[in-house]
């Protein structure tokens, strides 16, 4: 039976908090999706994860905005989740996803988000916020899109 096709966006493999969030929730997914990563600050070096794992940066795009339409159409995966501040998720929402949808893992440790940051986020499918406050916040900022608060 083939699974889901999972497709992440976050630091990976590297020691950042991250990092660490990116690998406790996909080491919990992997017997029930097939995951591909576009690992921010990934560098290709070997790792010890049951998934495939693709640096995101070549040369100043250390987001992978660049590979992302590419990587998109080659795995064809069933929903994209990306795991990163606000500002730097609004940086994929224009992007050609080929209508699959788009969630977004975020957090929020400020009173004000600049609008430009916020807005665009309307476009997601998802906004999943860590806690009551960040999703208050993006509200209060603009944000009106469907939303839910998932603690670590």
């Amino acid at each position: 039976m083939n699974k889901p096709k999972l497709l992440w966006i976050a630091d990976a493999v590297i020691h950042s908090g991250f990092a660490r969030v990116t690998h406790n929730i996909l080491d919990r997914l992997k017997d029930r999706w097939d995951i591909f990563v576009i690992g921010c600050n990934y560098h290709g070096d070997p790792h010890p994860y049951e998934y495939n794992i693709y640096p995101a940066s070549f040369g100043s795009d250390m987001w992978g905005t660049g590979r992302f339409e590419k990587l998109v159409n080659y795995i064809k995966p069933n929903v994209i989740c990306i795991l990163n501040d606000p500002w730097v998720v609004s940086k994929f929402v224009d992007l050609d996803r080929k209508n699959i949808p788009l969630a977004a893992y975020m957090p929020v440790d400020a009173m004000n988000i600049p609008p430009i940051n916020i807005v665009p986020l309307n476009m997601l499918n998802l906004a999943i916020w860590y806690t009551e406050f960040g999703k208050q916040v993006a509200t209060d900022c603009g944000y009106t899109g469907p939303s839910e608060i998932v603690s670590h």
